[in-house]
């Protein structure tokens, strides 16, 4: 288990430092989809680690405590589609409706 642990966070330091910081307190959804996509585009592991993080973020401000594989999917297409069709909705607002809805 620490064995696991430690690759993560291995993993997540290395994503980190290629991303830079995100400012995540202002980012409207149309920022965070520019910015997936982006990522996506050039550092794929970096927009995972960002979708896991939100992911992780909806969920927990929702008050769950269980990562669901398939529910981190459906909640990444959920939040894309909100953020989509809610553009100058801030991100972390965003976040914590789908994180409710799952």
């Amino acid at each position: 288990m620490k064995r696991i642990v430690l690759v993560f966070a291995l993993m997540l330091v290395s994503t980190c430092a290629m991303a830079g910081q995100i400012e995540f307190g202002e980012m409207s959804c149309g920022s965070y989809i520019n910015k997936i996509g982006a990522l996506a585009e050039s550092n794929m592991q970096a927009a995972s680690t960002l979708l896991v993080w939100m992911y992780g973020y909806g969920i927990g401000a929702a008050g769950k405590t269980t990562f669901d594989q398939d529910g981190f999917g459906h909640f990444s297409r959920a939040l894309a589609e909100h953020c989509l069709d809610n553009i100058e909705t801030p991100v972390l607002d965003a976040a914590r409706t789908v994180g409710s809805q799952e």
